[in-house]
């Protein structure tokens, strides 16, 4: 196909091109021939000026340098003279086209240099900056890094082009920064940033922060353009300005803290100091302010249910004359249906926000404290109530004045914590007076118990006194001895009379130790001749119920200091009781030893024994082994507990020892051994009977029972006495 002609600009173009690749004749033939047509064609040299500036133009466009510019327009100037023979006034429209292309070079020429200056200025800006500018192709591979990169992480520029930028950033950092990176490649032109840390050429870490704009797409570019900044030594200072800050906020809660423990520390000490709650509570209630409010009230509910304000602080002394007229104690009407006993009433703190009438009723007491209050301004409370034993013991009302302040978490908390404190104060001072009221009545009831044992007993011992006494004299006399009846009925008598009078003697000397009146006349003496002496006492009773009598006593002495009369009495105790609860035809061991530098007494028995529940017990007043030791033989079951207690006052201890009912038992007597030997007395002659010539020894009885003192008379006379006698000392 035949191509269409071209226009006049288009031919033109063309010409000056291949002008410019080949320069010669030909061409310039082609000059002229398009000159001739644009004639033709209507053209004028202006317009013929016009299209040369426009080509001319592109062509210096696509120029390399300044040079170039100026070679070309030379050389396309005589293409453009050549096209322009033709015309009449070559000449003159040759001047004018060249002075304007003249100008236009002058003008490029300009704008070059601007560019050039710029250019140097803005690699110098490249150069000098902080900032490092990176580009990266798709993959992370850097195609340019400008020269600050040295400055910041010590590579030059040529060692890094070529190198994946990602297998220098730190490996728990990669993940992040790859997803980043796809992320920006699906968005062009669009931006992200992020922290990184990227290995210094000293193999260090150094901290970067990263703004990449993804100009993959512009073909100036065609890359993604990531501006980094070193920002290790700002991380530092950041990283050192937060533990300064948490150094700064624990040592803040430190003393916070310990500010609180001293508060409750303080408060325990106020609290425990004394039992005089009402006292501690307003200490309490002062050490509370300005600390945790402005003001503080502590209420009580009696023990009839009224509503009672014990104590009232305040930190300013401008509300001095308020405080005064509030801290008088005064029973306070507390409506059951009002917030203020709601609130009490669900054992719970409670923020109130705004304080109503009735609130503030509880606060104040009459109609002129009510307007007080309210004249003080009170802007919200925390009421926190003392729970005790299950219910309400009365609440610790913080109120707050001041605007600036508010009850936070930690407030409540340890509000709380003070609360439990309080609220355990009058329960144990509530606790205190009720033992002390017990304890009061106890007392009462056990020194009327005392007085009437005491009583009971010496009114007991004097009509026995004549019984015991006629029955010995009874039974010295061989004629009633002879008689089977009546022998019986003497030994029958004193043997009861004996119990009688042993139950009376226990009595006494329970009601004597209750009352610390028991004197010990301490010596030394052989616990083997105590142990004798008991036996022997006890031989008739154990003889009289065919029991064996087995003594197996240490080969040397075991002396102890102690009282001869109550040791005696604890082991006569403890073989009467073996013979009492032993069986017939049984057997009772009496024993001695050392141990550990202590003497040691047993008396075992083959008798009912004890349950191991009672070892303990039958040691405790009134308390028995069993069952079977009550249905044995009568008593009070006093005995032991005597004898523990009078063991304990020797430094000494009993206890009991049994397999359990029906296997007998054995009591365990030790006293501290001491290492002088009891002093041998002088037996003392018999001192009633007058020797041969001289008159008897008078002596005068005085006694108030005529039953008594006659049978005294009477055995004394047998002794060869002279008795006078008297009913009282008048």
């Amino acid at each position: 196909m035949k191509q269409a002609p071209l226009n006049i600009e288009e031919e033109y173009r063309l010409e000056l091109q291949r002008f410019l690749e080949s320069p010669g004749e030909k061409s310039l033939r082609r000059a002229y021939e398009i000159g001739r047509e644009a004639i033709v064609a209507g053209k004028g040299l202006l317009e013929m000026g016009a299209i040369h500036r426009v080509v001319l133009g592109d062509l210096l466009r696509a120029a390399g340098s300044v040079e170039e510019c100026y070679r070309l327009t030379l050389r396309a100037g005589e293409f453009h003279s050549e096209s322009l023979s033709p015309f009449e006034m070559a000449s003159r429209g040759y001047q004018e086209t060249n002075a304007a292309l003249q100008r236009s070079l002058n003008n490029l020429l300009a704008a070059q240099e601007e560019l050039r200056r710029n250019e140097r200025h803005f690699r110098s800006l490249i150069e000098h900056a902080l900032d490092i500018i990176s580009i990266l192709d798709s993959s992370g591979v850097i195609g340019y890094e400008s020269p600050s990169i040295e400055r910041v992480l010590g590579y030059s520029s040529e060692e890094l082009v070529g190198q994946n930028a990602f297998s220098l950033i730190h490996p728990d950092d990669l993940p992040g920064i790859l997803d980043l990176f796809s992320q920006k490649l699906r968005a062009p032109g669009s931006s992200a940033s992020g922290e990184f840390r990227f290995r210094h050429k000293d193999g260090t870490w150094r901290i970067l922060e990263g703004i990449g704009t993804n100009l993959i797409h512009d073909p100036s570019v065609r890359g993604m353009v990531v501006n980094s900044r070193d920002i290790t030594d700002r991380k530092k200072l950041e990283e050192e300005r937060s533990r300064l800050l948490v150094r700064e906020e624990v040592a803040q809660a430190e003393a916070d803290a310990n500010r609180r423990l001293n508060l409750l520390a303080e408060a325990s000490s106020l609290i425990s100091s004394s039992l005089d709650y009402e006292t501690n509570l307003a200490a309490v209630a002062h050490l509370s302010v300005p600390y945790l409010a402005d003001w503080c009230f502590i209420h009580e509910i009696d023990e009839g249910g009224v509503l009672q304000r014990l104590a009232v602080s305040n930190c300013g002394p401008e509300d001095g004359d308020a405080l005064r007229a509030l801290q008088s104690r005064r029973a306070l009407e507390l409506d059951p249906s009002g917030t203020f006993a709601k609130l009490i009433g669900t054992g719970k703190p409670e923020l109130v926000s705004e304080l109503g009438d009735d609130a503030l009723l509880a606060l104040a007491s009459g109609d002129e404290q009510l307007a007080l209050v309210r004249g003080l301004e009170f802007r919200s409370a925390l009421i926190v109530p003392l729970m005790g034993l299950g219910r309400p013991l009365g609440c610790i009302t913080l109120v707050l004045s001041d605007r600036g302040r508010s009850f936070g978490s930690r407030d409540i908390a340890l509000v709380e914590d003070l609360a439990h404190r309080c609220a355990a104060a009058i329960v144990n001072a509530r606790l205190y007076r009720d033992v002390i009221r017990e304890r009061d009545k106890a007392e009462k009831a056990s020194a009327a118990k005392d007085e009437f044992v005491a009583i009971l007993s010496h009114e007991l011992r004097n009509p026995l006194m004549p019984i015991l006494g006629w029955a010995r004299i009874f039974r010295n006399q061989d004629a009633v001895m002879r008689d089977s009846v009546l022998s019986e009925g003497v030994r029958s008598l004193e043997r009861n009379a004996q119990i009688i009078l042993r139950l009376v003697e226990d009595c006494l000397d329970l009601t004597r130790i209750s009352e610390r009146k028991i004197r010990l006349d301490k010596k030394v003496i052989d616990l083997n001749e105590i142990a004798e002496s008991s036996v022997e006492a006890a031989r008739e009773m154990a003889k009289e119920k065919d029991l064996r009598l087995v003594v197996r006593l240490h080969p040397s002495n075991l002396c102890v200091m102690a009282d001869q009369t109550r040791l005696e009495q604890v082991l006569m105790n403890l073989l009467t009781n073996a013979v009492k609860y032993t069986p017939n035809g049984g057997a009772i061991t009496i024993g001695s030893r050392r141990v550990d530098g202590e003497g040691e007494i047993q008396v075992k028995d083959t008798g009912i024994g004890i349950a191991p529940d009672f070892l303990e017990q039958i040691f405790e007043p009134f308390r028995q082994g069993s069952n079977l030791w009550l249905a044995t033989e009568s008593g009070l079951g006093i005995g032991l507990s005597i004898v523990r207690q009078i063991v304990e006052m020797h430094g000494g201890r009993i206890w009991a020892v049994s397999e359990g009912i029906g296997r007998g038992s054995a009591f365990n007597l030790r006293l501290p051994v001491t290492a002088v030997s009891p002093a041998v007395a002088a037996p003392l002659a018999p001192a009633g009977r007058a020797r041969e010539g001289q008159k008897p020894m008078c002596v005068l009885l005085i006694e108030d029972s005529a039953d008594v003192l006659y049978l005294m008379k009477l055995e004394l006379g047998w002794l060869g006495y002279s008795v006078l006698m008297a009913r009282n000392a008048e």
